[in-house]
C-alpha cells in the first residue's frame, strides 16, 4: 500500500511539473462546450472538520471559479434534457458527501450555502442513530479501523432533516455501510430498501439518490439492481465525467476530493487526469451493471467519456 501511495504521489507531481493538469482541464472545458452544457463532474468528499475549514472553503471557491456548481435538482433537469448553456458552457460540478459525518453539517453545508449552492449528503441510518461511545464503535467497526482527524461523529436524524429543509439532498449510503460484494444477497433488501425508508421518515420526502460504500467494485450486479430499482440515481465511486445526454442516470461517476489533499492532488483530481486512470474501471462497471436486461435502463452501449473527443 505504501508503494502504491508513493507511485500515486510521483504521478501527481510529474503531471503537475509537465502541466498535464492544465492541458487536461482545457480539454474538459472543450468537451463541455461541444456537449452544450450537459457534462457534469461529480465530486465526493468525506470529512470536513473545523481544522480544515479554511482549506475546504478555498477549494469550494476554486471550484466555483472553474465549474458551474449545480444542485441535485439541476442534475435531474440535465438528465431530463435541459442544458446549462446560460452558464457559458462551463463543465458543471456537483459536490457530494459520504458517511453522514457531523462536520459535514457543521462545516461543509454552511460553506456550500455561502457559495450559493447545495450538496448531496449520503447518510448511513444505523450510524446516525448512534451517539457517544456507540458512534465511535460503529465508526471503527464499519467505516474505518482507526479514528482520523477527518472526524468520526455522525449527523443526527434531526440534523439530516434540517439539511433537507435547507435545500440539500439526502441520499442513501446503505443501512450500515456494508461492502455489498462481501455480504449475502439476503442482506441487500434491508441494506438498501429499509435504509431508504428510514431516511425518508427523517426528511419527509423520497430518497432518489444512492451511492454504494467503499471502492468502485464493492458492488454486485444483484445489489445494484436492488439499488437502481429503488433509486433513480445511482452514484459510483469511480472518477469520470458524466454526460447527461448519453450516460445513464443509474450509473453516475464520482471523483474523490478531500480537504486534506495537497494542492497538486486537488489540481490533478479536478483537471480530469484521474479519468484516464479510471477508464478501465468505468468500462467494467458499464459491462457488469448496465448490460443486463433487468437493469432499469435496459441494455446500453455507453461509450467511455475519457475516449470522447
Amino acid at each position: 500500500m505504501a508503494l502504491r501511495s508513493l507511485t500515486r504521489q510521483l504521478l501527481i507531481a510529474g503531471a503537475g511539473a509537465l502541466h498535464l493538469d492544465e492541458a487536461s482541464a482545457t480539454r474538459v472545458d472543450d468537451t463541455a462546450r461541444r456537449h452544450h452544457g450537459h457534462v457534469v463532474r461529480v465530486f465526493y468528499i468525506h470529512g470536513t472538520p473545523r481544522s480544515h475549514e479554511a482549506i475546504f472553503r478555498r477549494y469550494v471557491t476554486h471550484l466555483a471559479e472553474r465549474f458551474n456548481l449545480i444542485t441535485f435538482e439541476t442534475l435531474k433537469r440535465l438528465f431530463a434534457g435541459e442544458s446549462l448553456e446560460s452558464a457559458g458552457r462551463r463543465p458543471a460540478a456537483l459536490l457530494t458527501f459520504d458517511d453522514g459525518l457531523a462536520n459535514n453539517y457543521e462545516v461543509a453545508a454552511p460553506i456550500l450555502e455561502d457559495a450559493g449552492t447545495r450538496g448531496v449528503f449520503f447518510v448511513i441510518p444505523k450510524f446516525s442513530e448512534c451517539t457517544g461511545d456507540a458512534a465511535t464503535r460503529f465508526f471503527l467497526e464499519h467505516l474505518r479501523p482507526r479514528l482520523t482527524p477527518m472526524g468520526h461523529e455522525p449527523m443526527s436524524p434531526e440534523q439530516i432533516g434540517g439539511l433537507a429543509e435547507r435545500g440539500h439532498t439526502i441520499g442513501n449510503h446503505s443501512l450500515s455501510h456494508v461492502r455489498f460484494s462481501a455480504i449475502p444477497a439476503s442482506d441487500y433488501e434491508p441494506e438498501i430498501v429499509e435504509s431508504a425508508s428510514i431516511i425518508e421518515s427523517w426528511i419527509g420526502r423520497t430518497v432518489e439518490a444512492f451511492a454504494w460504500p467503499f471502492v468502485w467494485n464493492a458492488i454486485t450486479p444483484a445489489a445494484y439492481r436492488v439499488a437502481a430499482a429503488r433509486h433513480p440515481y445511482c452514484f459510483a465511486p469511480c472518477a469520470g465525467l458524466t454526460d447527461a445526454c448519453r450516460d445513464s442516470r443509474s450509473l453516475i461517476w464520482r471523483t474523490n476530493l478531500e480537504p486534506y489533499n495537497s494542492e497538486a492532488e486537488f489540481r490533478f483530481q479536478t483537471s480530469g487526469l484521474a479519468d484516464w486512470i479510471a477508464a478501465p474501471r468505468r468500462r467494467q462497471l458499464n459491462n457488469r451493471l448496465l448490460a443486463s436486461p433487468s437493469c432499469p435502463d435496459g441494455p446500453t452501449a455507453h461509450d467511455d467519456p475519457a475516449a470522447r473527443s
